[in-house]
């Protein structure tokens, strides 16, 4: 029994382990390292090999308590590849914001002030007679959560759409 509990907990790290490796992985195929990613996969592979030849080699009553190490490995490398991944992976956000002109006249440089950079263009919504700001704002992914909680707080009926930027040429981004 020691022998099976000293198995499972070795499935249970190595599957954490690849599974990390393999969510970073798949971050950086998307934000276009393809390189990079191929080379982790290789080893990735190799890995995960290694672990099921061993895994497949108990295939007695203790086989289920393998399969929740498995399992159990799995989930958490998911959640534990997803913290590495959003520290290691750089990147920088595109807000839209769209506020009532009149209500938040002053929004834009509030914001400024801030230290963000501010694109702002006179915009109409389904009201045609409401005049509204819609503004661009390109931000460091690490200081999005920031620039959330700050127009929210500026204006809380503010419209906002954040997407992950893929490429930025020109313009002011603060450090």
């Amino acid at each position: 029994m020691p022998q099976l509990l000293l198995f499972c907990l070795l499935v249970f790290v190595v599957r954490v382990l690849d599974v990390t490796i393999a969510t970073t992985r798949l971050i950086f195929m998307v934000k276009g390292k393809i390189t990079i990613s191929a080379l982790i996969a290789f080893g990735e592979s190799f890995i995960w090999f290694m672990l099921v030849r061993e895994a497949l080699t108990h295939t007695g009553e203790g086989a289920v308590f393998v399969g929740i190490a498995f399992a159990g490995g799995f989930a958490v490398g998911t959640l534990i590849g997803g913290i590495v991944s959003g520290k290691i992976i750089t990147g920088s956000m595109t807000f839209m914001v769209i506020t009532d002109k009149v209500a938040t006249a002053n929004i834009d440089k509030d914001i400024r002030e801030a230290g963000y950079a501010v694109t702002i263009i006179d915009a109409r919504g389904q009201d045609e007679d409401t005049q509204r700001h819609m503004m661009f704002i390109e931000v460091d992914k690490k200081k999005a959560a920031n620039l959330k909680s700050l127009i929210k707080s500026l204006d809380p009926r503010a419209f906002i759409v954040i997407n992950e930027s893929h490429s930025v040429q020109n313009g002011f981004l603060p450090r």
